[in-house]
């Protein structure tokens, strides 16, 4: 592993003396993990008060959470804005990236010539069916986690999820990919010289009882056993272990091993209280986390999220809120101004009914008078601009338009909002490249490792072409991104066509090659290859076509034949009676 940004890290792998690196040595790079992540914590703090409030309690303390409660952050927590923007970001980019019961990505030939061969397209129709399939297995846990993640990359702007293939089970003998959206409370991700995120830390929190399930006891660490050694063993005690993964060094890279050498990722447990390791190494075929972020600067390790950007209009609106409230009770029950003319001596009834005698002069006019507390409608007014500002961050307008018009089909959707998606359009290419891409090719190298039978047969000249492919993205969003060409085309065949129909020349559709253009709509509409025909069967249908034309002009030929000789035959002398 490379250094991150300057930091003084060097490579895990090459600590230590023995095969795996010295323990100390691991914490010592969790410790400096933490420490390049202290300077967002602060910010993601405020940002689950306001956001995600449920979660403020985990930024309060680095101990394990017994009882996670949000009471804390309602003593300055005062509006709710944020809180219900957040989830409506969550299920916009739901709808525009991941819709449920849609495909919204399919894999193709890298090679142009490849992916016209039908057998090709049929091969990727069949592997993105696949990958559909076990996401979208229960026990994957997909679905949720992707919600999951979508939440904590408007909050946060960084979303870690683990992505494995799940060991077998007495009820899951099957196994499948696996998905994880975790807590960024407990992760600690370092990137290499480029700015890729290869290693990380994960923060775990375990009771000895815990530790003695998941490990043999030969395994645990010195504290663990001890705590065991107990007549009753706490079930509050919690020990803090450290899961750090990592990349291998390519000295003990060997991917034709038997063993986990195969592997170009490490894994290992750690004690942090006796820096110790607990259980043996693992292996891992890839990278076993997706960190998917919503934007970053130059140099920054983690995300820049859409609640960070509207920071100042969140703590302005929960200002001003509180502000109001206050000012609202005491318009409610205001304070009384009375004269002290020793009528009232101080008593003053404000039950309902009571009557205050003395309360007014001779002439009528009041001795007692409310205290004037101020106008609440400018605050109002600043009020709805800030929030709308947190809106705005959070797509919420781009949001509401989709509810008002649920009838709508996805390409019309993009076609009604197409200014309001472009501002969609720098988070989706986000998460194209940090999220769906990497988990595409994750999930290619888990199955062919744990399961390779799931995957169909290649054909020869795509083995040939070494598999290469890539992914064509067809959710709504990246629909309309042909949404212009293909209408812009369609309505000049249209217009070709009246043309034609008026002037009685169809030469005016002689500049269209339809059968580029066709192939390449349907590819653009996520049209499946096995509804369309092969080139043989295409050429077949043209070729009866042909055939059957030809035989209805020799019909339409034949009555006009038989006139003619029945006429030479009666011009003929001596056959015109016979």
């Amino acid at each position: 592993m490379m250094a991150y940004e300057g930091a003084n890290i060097v490579s895990i792998s090459r600590l230590g003396s023995s095969d795996r690196p010295n323990p100390k040595d691991v914490l010592s790079q969790y410790s400096e993990a933490k420490d390049l992540r202290s300077p967002y914590e602060q910010d993601w703090k405020m940002n689950a008060a306001f956001c995600l409030p449920r979660h403020y309690t985990g930024w309060q303390t680095s101990e394990a959470i017994t009882n996670p409660s949000s009471r804390d952050v309602k003593r300055y927590a005062y509006d709710a804005t944020a809180a219900r923007a957040l989830p409506k970001w969550s299920a916009i980019l739901r709808r525009l990236a991941t819709p449920d019961g849609h495909k919204w990505e399919r894999l193709t030939a890298s090679d142009p010539y490849l992916r016209e061969q039908y057998n090709v397209r049929a091969y990727f129709d069949a592997l993105t069916d696949t990958l559909f399939k076990l996401r979208y297995d229960p026990r994957a846990m997909f679905s949720q986690s992707v919600d999951e993640t979508y939440l904590g990359l408007g909050c946060y702007g960084t979303a870690p999820v683990r992505m494995k293939w799940r060991t077998k089970k007495s009820y899951d003998m099957r196994g499948g990919l696996a998905y994880k959206a975790m807590p960024l409370r407990d992760m600690f991700p370092l990137a290499d010289g480029d700015g890729i995120i290869d290693t990380m830390f994960v923060r775990l929190w375990r009771t000895a009882p815990q530790l003695q399930k998941e490990f043999k006891f030969d395994y645990l660490p010195k504290a663990v056993k001890a705590e065991l050694a107990k007549t009753v063993p706490s079930n509050t005690r919690f020990f803090e272990i450290v899961h750090a993964v990592f990349p291998r060094d390519l000295d003990r890279y060997d991917p034709e091993s038997i063993t986990t050498d195969r592997h170009p990722f490490i894994g290992c447990f750690v004690s942090v209280e006796d820096a110790e390791y607990i259980g043996p190494e693992d292996g891992f075929a890839c990278f076993p986390y997706l960190v998917p972020r919503t934007a970053t600067e130059p140099g920054g390790l983690f995300g820049f999220s859409p609640a960070q950007q509207c920071s100042p209009a969140m703590g302005s609106v929960n200002a001003m809120k509180k502000s109001m409230l206050r000012l609202s009770q005491k318009k409610a029950d205001p304070t009384l101004l009375a004269s002290d003319d020793g009528v009232l001596s101080g008593r003053l009834g404000l039950t309902p009914g009571f009557v205050n005698y003395g309360a007014v002069n001779a002439q009528g006019a009041p001795l007692v008078h409310a205290l004037e507390t101020g106008d609440l409608n400018p605050a109002k007014e600043i009020l709805a601009d800030e929030r709308g500002d947190i809106n705005d961050a959070f797509l919420v307008t781009l949001f509401q338009i989709l509810m008002d018009t649920p009838e709508m089909t996805a390409t019309e959707v993009i076609e009604r909002v197409a200014e309001k998606a472009a501002l969609a359009a720098p988070t989706m290419g986000r998460l194209q490249s940090g999220l769906l891409g990497p988990e595409v090719e994750r999930a290619l190298i888990l199955i062919n490792e744990n399961a390779p039978h799931m995957l169909p047969p290649m054909p020869p000249e795509l083995i040939e072409a070494k598999g290469e492919y890539e992914i064509i993205y067809t959710s709504p969003l990246a629909k309309g991104l042909h949404a212009e060409e293909d209408a812009g085309f369609l309505y000049m065949v249209q217009s070709s066509i009246e043309v034609a129909s008026a002037t009685g020349d169809p030469s005016a559709l002689d500049h269209y090659n339809f059968d580029v253009a066709i192939p390449e709509l349907a590819e653009h509409r996520s049209v499946p290859t096995r509804w369309m025909h092969t080139p043989e069967e295409l050429q077949a249908v043209r070729d009866q076509r042909e055939q059957a034309k030809q035989q209805q002009q020799a019909v339409d030929v034949a009555p006009a034949g038989a006139t003619v000789a029945a006429a030479g035959i009666k011009a003929q002398p001596g056959l015109a009676g016979g």
